[in-house]
């Protein structure tokens, strides 16, 4: 008898256990590793727990590589929670509590050199995975499909060069919860300021278990993980474009980790996984070798909240002398007026600080300030992030990552010899001191010691120059290592010149221009250099004259005049003059084109010319009188005007413009011939010379517009006339007109609000104004279309909102919305369970009162009672009650039991569990596939222990427990499942 009545109550309690807020729900994660000694690892895992679900007691976690696993065993360190101010979030330690987000603290230590875990380094596996594996992903993701949740991180333990190694971290905390089109700008800020490795950022599968991914749902993937902006609507694999405003597109920057998106799908929940692999540069083989990589899984739910503005951090890219002192300014700015921000940072690089220009202001301005020294293990550049938020809230978090270059100071070693002639030679060489192949560059200027004249200037970290002067000189070297200019080293020698072979001047080394076909004298002073062999004068790199100091020629074309001298000693040096043909525009600028008899005045172009000048006008071919400055004409038709201008040096420049009649006969007025009424109509002139200048004079109905562009909107109230005049710079003009016919555009009114029971048959009609002679009709329930009829008969189960859309032949349209109001005073759900014994007393009732009542037995009561016997023989039975609420509205609801529950309790055997004998007396044997964890409750839902099961046959001793029904709950084949068992 005792048994019967527990029955009921054991079915309430596997009910209760089920239920989603007692379920373990995780928000995500991360895994990190630490080399501590060789082959000796530390493992840490953080993982982030939803406040308002169940205590996370315990974290399963084993070692990976290949097909080999062995299992960790995890210690729980520190419990805290997430920066979030908002709403009073987890004010219970690891219990059910108001919303948030807590951080769960693990590590164990693997060491591969001892047993278990050496059997990885007796098989050969270089790559191994901490992972974590555990019931409690969120059920409800709109992205993908959930299953267990499963975290790792990877390293190559083979790497015997490498001793000690910290994997890198994530700084910034992750971002639980984003604004529904509003900019998210997100970066996990990753640092390494231990080793100072390189590393890379990716985006990655999300995973159920070792090796094994889950299942995205529709177009969405580890790249699109969640639904962004795009255009056009609908698309979620649209180009990226991050700094767009809004942001379109998903994009995450692979050189910093910051992801930027605009979520556009509200109360949608995904999931965003970063992968970050690390590197080190081996100086050895001049290689980067990979050492592993850590994951952060983080569940993201995109939320409404009105006055939400992100706050973004400010900076530029940062490039800096090595060791050398800089000062950033960096800036938050909020368009919430109303919001204080809050500015901090990683120190992700050592050595720098920040300090908050003025605490108290809403919108902060820090200092980044500090010094930078390179570090052996990587090349490119240090990163750091700036984080902020306003209300301190973690949908407000913005982070942001910035690279900062450190160029070395340059090492170098230069040698500065003198030769004969005049002869300055020197080598060179610069490199760097972490990186040997890492070649910088030198820039060299030699000066004249006595008055700084530059006489030679050039790059090159090997050259020679000769030298043309005799005295002291001083030879600078700039030795720079990088790009950047402010990193370089400057050294100075001064060196003493004796044998140069000084050079003369050509016409005091002076370029000049020059008339075509005219004559040019060059000239030089030989006398000036001493110990003179011979000289040569070239015309164009060809030898004309070798006796002569002074000489004549005939200038046709620009040509290089260059002096080649020797002296006795064999000493070489040259000198070279360019003269240029004299180019000008005889003209002035003018207009090519003018109207029908318009005057015009070309006038000459006499500047930079010498004079007395000489006029020669023709038109069309023929010469003309006029010999002035200005010519005058009258256009009468297409004229060309030509002027050879002479001035005093008898240098002749021809010239001539082209006259045109500015007539365009091709203006075109462009539109639709029907346009919706009360719509703009757009009306375009094309076919029209762009070039010209002129001006507009549109009219509609014949009223000035006063619109001066080629294209004219207005709204269409009725039939339509519409013309242009073009005028152009003379007064010439031209016509066109366009008409345009006004078609009706439906006013749709759609008015509906009575309250009806569920299940009402409801008629929708719209009324319809302003009647075209053809209406579209399109009904739509949540962006769904339901119907194109000009009236919706349907039955109402729930209140809904209904939206018409009425159009023309046009597809100009209007449209209006209804709510149809249903009565919400069911349903009427019968509490029962499914099964009893033949000698249970049963009793059924209602989750809510009704006003009337009528049970299958013809009872008018909220609830009845009975023996199970009474309904017949053991077996299934079906037990209904029909209900009427304050309205009038009738609700149903059917029973389905079972009155010989218990008789024959067998053993249980699913896939991956045997439980035997069930009945039990004293041992109850469980056999399992895999280990897994169990939980033994009560018929009243109190849990009596819990133990972890190993792979093979396990046994409970259950002799000292009272006769009744338990519940075991275990996780078999990554699933929850509640099994029955009867202890005799």
């Amino acid at each position: 008898m005792r048994r019967i009545v527990q029955v009921p109550i054991i079915l309430i309690a596997f009910f209760i256990l089920n239920q989603r807020v007692f379920a373990q729900t995780l928000a995500g994660g991360e895994v990190y590793y630490e080399l501590i000694s060789p082959l000796k690892y530390k493992v840490t895992a953080h993982i982030y727990r939803f406040c308002d679900y169940s205590p996370l007691n315990s974290l399963n976690a084993n070692v990976y590589g290949g097909s080999t696993s062995v299992a960790l065993n995890f210690q729980r360190i520190s419990i805290s929670k997430i920066n979030d101010t908002c709403n009073n979030p987890c004010n219970k330690q690891n219990a059910i509590s108001n919303p948030g987000f807590e951080k769960h603290t693990f590590i164990d230590t693997v060491d591969f050199n001892y047993a278990p875990y050496n059997v990885f380094v007796s098989k050969g596996i270089c790559t191994v995975n901490f992972g974590v594996r555990q019931s409690g992903r969120v059920p409800s993701l709109s992205t993908l499909s959930s299953g267990s949740f499963y975290l790792d991180a990877s390293t190559n333990i083979c790497l015997s060069n490498i001793t000690k190694n910290t994997s890198p971290q994530f700084s910034l905390e992750p971002k639980f919860k984003v604004g529904c089109n509003q900019p998210v700008i997100y970066s996990p800020g990753l640092i390494d300021t231990t080793d100072n490795d390189s590393f890379s950022f990716e985006l990655a599968e999300v995973q159920s278990n070792f090796n094994t991914s889950v299942t995205y749902n529709g177009s969405f993937s580890s790249q699109i993980p969640m639904t962004p902006f795009c255009l056009p609507s609908g698309v979620i694999n649209c180009k990226a474009l991050p700094n767009a405003k809004p942001p379109r597109g998903f994009y995450l920057d692979p050189f910093t980790g910051v992801t930027s998106f605009t979520p556009s799908n509200c109360g949608e929940e995904g999931v965003i996984k970063y992968k970050i692999n690390e590197y080190r540069y081996n100086k050895q083989n001049q290689n980067y070798e990979w050492l592993g990589y850590v994951t952060r899984e983080m569940y993201v739910q995109v939320v409404y909240q009105t006055n939400y503005n992100p706050v973004i951090p400010t900076s530029n890219f940062l490039s800096v002398c090595e060791n050398n002192q800089f000062c950033i300014t960096v800036k938050t700015t909020d368009a919430n007026s109303s919001d204080t921000t809050t500015l901090f940072w990683d120190q992700g690089i050592k050595n720098v600080s920040l300090n908050i220009n003025n605490p108290t202001a809403r919108e902060k301005e820090a200092q980044l300030c500090g010094s930078i020294k390179r570090n052996g293990n990587r090349l490119e550049a240090m990163f750091f992030t700036i984080g902020s938020y306003d209300k301190k809230c973690n949908l407000n978090l913005t982070s942001k990552t910035f690279k900062v270059k450190a160029a070395p100071t340059p090492l170098f070693t230069y040698k500065n010899e003198r030769g004969k002639c005049g002869l300055i030679k020197w080598t060179s060489s610069v490199y760097d001191s972490l990186y040997p192949k890492a070649i910088g560059s030198c820039a060299t200027t030699i000066k004249l010691f006595s008055d700084f004249s530059i006489l030679y200037s050039g790059t090159g970290l090997n050259d020679s120059v000769n030298i043309h002067k005799n005295g002291k000189v001083i030879i600078e070297h700039v030795f720079k290592s990088g790009s950047n200019i402010n990193c370089q080293k400057i050294v100075q020698d001064t060196i003493t010149v004796s044998d140069a072979l000084e050079l003369p001047s050509i016409n005091d080394n002076k370029d000049s221009n020059i008339c075509v076909n005219s004559n040019a004298i060059f000239k030089t002073q030989l006398s000036q250099i001493s110990n003179l062999k011979k000289w040569s004068w070239l015309l164009n790199d060809s030898i004309i004259n070798t006796t002569d100091s002074i000489i004549n020629l005939k200038v046709t074309k620009t040509s290089k005049i260059k002096l080649q001298v020797e002296n006795v000693s064999a000493c070489l040096a040259e000198r070279t003059s360019t003269y240029s043909i004299l180019q000008h525009n005889a003209i002035v600028n003018t207009n090519n084109s003018y109207c029908l008899g318009e005057r015009v005045k070309i006038q000459a172009n006499i500047n930079n010319l010498h004079k007395p000048l000489n006029y020669h006008w023709s038109i069309n071919g023929v010469d003309t009188s006029f010999s002035d400055s200005t010519f005058s004409i009258v256009i009468d038709k297409d004229k060309k005007v030509r002027l050879t201008l002479t001035d005093a040096r008898q240098c002749a420049f021809k010239d001539s413009v082209l006259n045109l009649l500015y007539i365009n006969s091709k203006l075109k007025l462009v539109s639709d011939s029907k346009v919706c009424r009360d719509s703009l109509a757009s009306i375009q002139a094309v076919d029209i010379n762009q070039s010209k200048n002129y001006s507009y004079l549109w009219k509609l109905n014949g009223k000035d517009t006063l619109n001066k562009d080629s294209i004219l909107n207005f709204k269409v109230v009725k039939d339509s006339k519409v013309s242009l005049k073009i005028v152009y710079q003379a007064g010439c003009s031209i016509s066109d007109s366009i008409e345009i016919t006004s078609v009706a555009t439906p006013h749709v009114n759609l008015s509906y609000s009575p309250y009806k029971c569920t299940g009402s048959l409801i008629k929708l009609q719209p009324s319809i104004s302003n009647r075209p002679d053809t209406i579209n009709y399109v009904w739509t329930i949540n962006k769904a279309i339901i119907s194109r009829d000009s009236q919706v008969n349907r039955n109402y189960n729930v209140t809904t909102t209904i939206k018409v859309n009425a159009s023309n032949s046009l597809g100009c349209s209007t449209e209006d919305t209804a709510t149809v109001y249903i009565y919400n005073g069911g349903p009427a759900i019968i509490k029962h369970v499914g099964q009893y014994h033949p000698s249970s007393f049963i009793t059924l009732s209602l989750y809510q009162s009704f006003s009337k009542y009528k049970w299958f037995n013809g009872a008018t009561t909220s609830s009845i009672s009975f023996w199970a016997n009474t309904l017949g023989p053991a077996g299934n039975y079906n037990l209904w009650c029909l209900v009427t609420d304050k309205n009038g509205c009738e609700y149903n609801d059917t029973a389905k039991i079972n009155t010989n529950a218990f008789l024959n309790i067998a053993s249980v055997n699913l896939s991956g569990i045997h439980i035997y004998p069930n009945p039990i007396i004293t041992v109850l044997n469980i056999e399992l596939n895999e280990a897994t964890h169990i939980e033994l409750y009560t018929i009243d839902g109190k849990l009596l222990f819990e133990k972890e099961l190993i792979k093979g046959l396990n046994t409970i001793d259950m002799k000292d427990y009272s006769t009744g029904l338990y519940v075991l709950k275990a996780m078999v084949n990554g699933q929850v499942v509640n099994l029955r068992i009867v202890k005799d």
